[in-house]
């Protein structure tokens, strides 16, 4: 039986494990102003940390949960989760760009009807997921539905075509960056889903083995420490207009806290009535002063950062020139 020590120490790392995903989902999903196709990377990315934060909180939750209504539930959507992560990481790796023109290769629409119909499947039906129950000792066990191993071939599959893409597409890539980026994906596609597959999918089918499951949600970190890596090192994403975006409107923010509650504060002072007024007008000052003052510090922030003029409408770098 599990000591109450184990449970507190797994507890610990699933908070790191979802502070880590969210910080890195949040930083990438705001503040950048990007070509169409790196629009559509950072999209899929936002839709597959979310997708695979789901499948760890619902794997952290199942054993506390009480009722074995709720724990049905919980089991099937981890499980229909799954199946919507291994497309979206599919979508993924084909949408990073390997082109100056920034082309991405869309996945087949009849990959998203299949996928979809297999989560509403999982969800809502016991083909798949059909009884969960929680031992005593706290560990989760599943009776399989009969589309069980038809569910583990889509996860297989998706996996591999995703994989296969990353390093097909790394052979061919002229530019050294891109395949370092795909490289990097590719390491943390094998790894995480690799531990996945084999800890959450094939054992416990296969084996009736259900002691290595939180290792499987765990080794997500492997996947997002890449695409981390990815990021900040070979500008898988454009990190100058994040760091520089998210610096502008931290003070920008700031700015508006502040000012709003100083401008009120002082314009009560000798004003009494009419508070509704006051505030109206407190509004009115920082709404007139907020682009100016973003664009200054846009500016300072770039000739600090980088010494440079940035010019994030047509993504392109311009530099000073002297006559």
């Amino acid at each position: 039986m599990l000591s109450d020590a184990f449970f507190g120490a797994l507890a610990l790392v699933y908070y790191v494990c979802f502070l880590s995903l969210i910080g890195l989902t949040l930083f990438i999903a705001f503040g950048m102003r990007q070509s169409k196709a790196r629009a559509g990377l950072r999209i899929t990315f936002v839709l597959l940390s979310l997708s695979l934060l789901s499948w760890q909180a619902t794997m952290f939750i199942e054993v506390r949960t009480a009722l074995p209504i709720e724990q049905l539930w919980v089991g099937r959507f981890n499980f229909a989760i799954v199946a919507m992560v291994v497309y979206l990481a599919l979508l993924f790796v084909r949408r990073i760009p390997t082109q100056k023109s920034d082309g991405m290769t869309e996945c087949s629409p009849l990959l998203l009807v299949e996928t979809a119909s297999l989560f509403l499947i999982t969800l809502f039906t016991p083909l798949v997921d059909a009884v969960e129950q929680v031992v005593p000792g706290g560990r989760a066990l599943t009776y399989f539905g009969p589309l069980y191993p038809f569910y583990l071939l889509h996860i297989l599959s998706y996996l591999v075509l995703a994989i296969e893409h990353v390093f097909r597409t790394r052979k061919k890539a002229q530019d050294s960056r891109v395949r370092r980026q795909l490289g990097l994906v590719g390491f943390g596609l094998i790894a995480t889903g690799g531990v996945a597959f084999i800890t959450n999918g094939a054992m416990p089918y296969w084996l009736g083995d259900y002691r290595y499951c939180d290792v499987g949600t765990i080794s997500v970190q492997i996947f997002i420490l890449s695409v981390a890596y990815a990021t900040f090192m070979h500008g898988l994403f454009d990190v100058r207009v994040i760091i520089r975006e998210t610096l502008v409107y931290g003070f920008l923010m700031a700015f508006v806290l502040s000012a709003y509650s100083s401008t009120v504060f002082l314009i009560t002072e000798y004003l009494t009535d009419g508070q509704d007024k006051v505030k109206q007008f407190a509004v009115l000052i920082i709404a007139f002063s907020f682009d100016p003052i973003r664009r200054i510090l846009e500016s300072k922030t770039d000739r600090l950062l980088f010494g440079e003029r940035t010019d994030t409408k047509i993504g392109k770098t311009k530099q000073k020139r002297r006559r």
